[in-house]
């Protein structure tokens, strides 16, 4: 039955009711109409006791009522007609009646009158009587009507109610439709096809008949047509039209569908549901998104669509070709790569576009490198100038194709990286430095030595009062600091400074962390394998305090770091107060390294280092440390592939057995130079004893069973033994600022349904300069949205500034409206959060005629 929780009231048997219902119309009204076609409620008019109120009976009387009401304008009257409401045209009285209410008594009337709704509306609640059966459906449209809404707005209100949608339009309908479909596909229940419509809502607009009213809405949006309308159709007519620039066939659909296209891929709601049914549809059952990719000529047009990850699988095979050529186009593909950042599937490919990133700098510093070293300080300089980026973007090329989710489309490009790496870099460099370092002594006149540190780095900062923080991270190459900088300056109120120390030789850890401590003398142990400062062993974290201690009578300690990042802010700043330096150590690198099992993780573990890193820094300034020192006890050398015999050179004879092998260095008495290794005395290295340390020339290691080949150190290699020193400092005031934006010049006026529009970035980023993350999107004055929402990313760092615009197209939906003004909202997103806030607006008049070819 018809809305049974009206007809349970039983009106027609409850004389009070009706009283009851007549009196509230009346507090509003002067005139009320009742028309009963069935004489149902004739025998009661007269039994009913309504206070102040006439009662006149219709019937070929009007001209007379009217009179009546006219003359006595404050009278209240109960106009009742046995017979149906008769149609405007032929009823008199209807400028009364509009001007009134009337009284309703059956279910149809009663829902009517519950809704806000006139008598025009019945058919409507008859087709759709189903809707009706719910108390909680009927109280949730009532919500939503307006009074100006007629039958169109009514069913979309309606179809809102059943997808639980507020404001519900055919975008907002179709991507729960979506939802709801790629949920069931992921389950396993349901398959592309299978229903119109999929889920309970979908059966749902069936058994409302509203099936045909969403199609229809769909139709008048979108300009879809089909003769068996089914959610599968719609799906495939939409991924046609995002890719129809590939296709031999005109779109179906209009371009309005573009923002419902890029809303879908947008939003944080619904992209699950796209990432599922766009991998579907680039089956080759649907769409083939393989076949179309490479059957595409030219990729350019690729570069354009993200519908489909096939469509980057493609741009990259492309990009690793167009590298593994003699003369790369290096901007051409740097252009590419910096374009896909925004695509769709960047999550799934970033580390592949950023492993071509690598690749592309590598290559330009190829094109740049200059081997040429005239002496010892002119490779030292460059080193810490220049070449270390070579370094750099080495570990970064093969840490980011070890993240690749392909790895092998660039298993060929990574050999032919890694051959000229080894072979135009490291072996020609290393050689020609060998050549420069062999006379002793073992220092510089460019790069203080390791062996001053406390001297030149900390004493200066106690001689102001000042305290200290000393953090040492073992093997933290000078490579690996200069990157960290970068992001370290990025921070808010840090200042930073890097340069480079002469590393003690031989670069092995007992030496460089010695090195490092308040000191007079280092000497090594009898076994070499300790290293005494001022005649005290500096093994082990107790030593080194002891020392360090003896030093600084109760101003200095040492805690490992990882005991320091579990200290609460009371006892951290507990720490600071009582102490004037603090030695910090940290073990991440060269854990990975020195294990055979591990060495080819070290890349990794310098990207943990430097995430621990940064925290370490930020719980310092917590505690009130306002400023630190990071440095190293050595670098080392890594290689990716690996090692022939002729890498390895055999150890020389000696008198006696040698007190100390590895694979870079040996440690004895009365060692002599052979054709593959150099030697010096313990006085030339700046150490007391009658050591000697001999040394494989070039990139060579000493053959040694049980330890890693590709990743060592203590040789004096510029990787090895360059040591960083970062000088970090915290400001009392703000000093970071994001890059500016602005819209470029463009005109008010609007006069298509897409409109491309140029952000430019005012400044490069750099240094305290950070990037800046906008999304924009076109509004109605009312609030509503009318496009799409574009988010950009400004990071761009090139000096160049026409390499700083950022071109994107909005596309109108047709609900935007005509000669009216639009409004561009540019927002920004608040850095560290998910939060955005407004940047800046444009206005806009909106001139576009919406036909049907819109």
């Amino acid at each position: 039955m018809l809305l049974q929780w009206f007809l349970d009231c039983k009106m027609t048997s409850n004389k009070e009711a009706l009283g009851n219902r007549l009196e509230k119309l009346f507090l509003k009204h002067r005139l009320v109409f009742w028309y009963d076609p069935k004489r149902e409620f004739e025998d009661m008019l007269e039994e009913l006791e309504l206070s102040g109120v006439e009662t006149r009976k219709i019937s070929n009387n009007e001209f007379g009522l009217k009179v009546e009401v006219f003359r006595n304008h404050t009278q209240k009257f109960l106009f009742y007609a046995p017979t149906p409401c008769p149609p405007p045209k032929a009823n008199w009285l209807l400028d009364l009646l509009l001007a009134h209410t009337e009284f309703r008594t059956d279910a149809t009337e009663l829902l009517l009158e519950d809704l806000g709704l006139g008598r025009g509306f019945r058919d409507l609640v008859a087709a759709h009587a189903a809707f009706f059966k719910s108390k909680d459906r009927v109280q949730s449209l009532r919500e939503q009507l307006q009074p100006d809404d007629g039958e169109r707005q009514i069913r979309l209100k309606m179809m809102g109610v059943v997808y639980e949608v507020k404001h519900p339009d055919a975008e907002s309908l179709l991507l729960r439709m979506f939802d709801s479909f790629a949920e069931e596909v992921r389950d396993g229940q349901g398959q592309l096809g299978v229903q119109d419509i999929p889920g309970k809502p979908g059966q749902q607009l069936e058994n409302f008949g509203l099936v045909s009213a969403f199609w229809q809405e769909v139709k008048q949006s979108y300009g879809y047509t089909s003769n068996s309308s089914s959610l599968l159709d719609f799906l495939l007519s939409l991924f046609k039209f995002s890719v129809h620039s590939l296709l031999k066939e005109d779109p179906v659909l209009n371009t309005t569908v573009n923002p419902l296209l890029n809303h879908w891929k947008d939003s944080r709601q619904h992209r699950d549901s796209f990432t599922g049914i766009a991998e579907k549809m680039a089956g080759p059952d649907y769409l083939n998104a393989t076949k179309l990719a490479e059957e595409t000529l030219d990729v350019k047009q690729l570069l354009e669509l993200d519908t489909f990850p096939e469509f980057d699988q493609r741009i990259l095979k492309e990009i690793v070709k167009e590298l593994e050529q003699p003369q790369a186009a290096l901007d051409v593909l740097e252009r590419w790569i910096r374009q896909r950042r925004e695509s769709y599937w960047q999550e799934r490919w970033g580390s592949c576009y950023q492993t071509c990133e690598a690749a592309t700098a590598l290559l330009r510093l190829f094109e740049e490198l200059d081997l040429t070293l005239s002496n010892r300080e002119e490779g030292l300089q460059k080193y810490v100038a220049t070449l270390h980026r070579m370094d750099l973007h080495y570990r970064k090329f093969w840490r980011h194709y070890d993240q690749a989710s392909q790895n092998n489309v660039f298993e060929s490009l990574g050999k032919r990286l890694e051959k000229r790496y080894v072979n135009e870099f490291l072996l020609p460099l290393n050689r020609r430095w060998s050549e420069l370092i062999e006379t002793p002594p073992w220092q510089s006149g460019v790069l203080r030595s390791q062996s001053s540190f406390f001297e030149n780095h900390v004493q200066p900062v106690l001689d102001r009062s000042a305290k200290l923080y000393v953090v040492i991270s073992d093997a933290l190459r000078f490579e690996s600091v200069s990157e960290l900088k970068e992001r370290v300056i990025r921070e808010d109120r840090y200042t930073c400074e890097l340069e480079g120390m002469l590393g003690m030789l031989p670069s092995y850890t007992q030496l460089g962390m010695a090195a490092l401590l308040p000191h007079q003398t280092l000497e090594l142990g009898e076994d070499a394998n300790k290293v005494m400062v001022d005649g005290q062993s500096s093994q082990g974290l107790e030593n080194r305090k002891k020392l360090l201690e003896t030093a600084l009578p109760g101003r200095a300690t040492a805690l490992h770091v990882k005991d320091f990042l579990k200290l609460k802010q009371p006892d951290g700043r507990a720490l600071t107060k009582e102490h004037d330096v603090i030695y910090l150590y940290h073990n991440q690198v060269d854990a990975a390294g020195d294990d055979p099992t591990t060495e080819h993780r070290v890349f990794e573990a310098t990207e943990d280092a430097f995430e621990e890193l940064l925290k370490v820094f930020k719980k310092i300034m917590v505690f009130n440390g306002n400023h630190l020192l990071l440095t190293a006890d050595h670098g080392y050398l890594y290689q990716r592939s690996e090692l022939q015999d002729d890498d390895f050179t055999e150890l020389p004879e000696a008198p006696s057995t040698p007190n100390k092998v590895s694979r870079r260095f040996v440690i004895g008495s009365d060692l002599r130079d052979t054709t593959n290794v150099w030697t010096m005395r313990a006085q030339d290295l700046g150490l007391n004893g009658s050591h000697h340390f001999q040394f494989p020339r070039g990139l060579q290691r000493f053959r040694k069973q049980g330890s890693g080949m590709q990743f060592v150190h203590g040789g004096a290699s510029l990787q090895e033994i360059v040591i960083p020193v970062l000088t970090i400092k915290k400001k009392r005031t703000s000093d970071t600022e994001q890059v500016r934006v602005e819209l470029l010049g463009h005109t008010t006026r609007i006069t298509s349904n897409l409109v491309p529009l140029s952000f430019y970035q005012l400044e490069p980023v750099e240094g305290k300069r950070l990037p800046r993350t906008l999304r924009a999107a076109f509004y109605r004055t009312d609030g509503r949205k009318i496009s799409e929402v574009h988010e950009m990313h400004f990071d761009l760092n090139f000096s160049d500034s026409q390499q700083r615009e950022v071109k994107k197209t909005f596309h109108f939906i047709r609900e935007a409206g005509s000669n009216v003004e639009v409004i561009l909202k540019v927002e920004s997103q608040i850095p560290g959060s998910e939060q955005f806030t407004s940047y800046f607006e444009r206005s806009f008049t909106l001139s576009v005629a919406f036909d049907t070819d819109f």
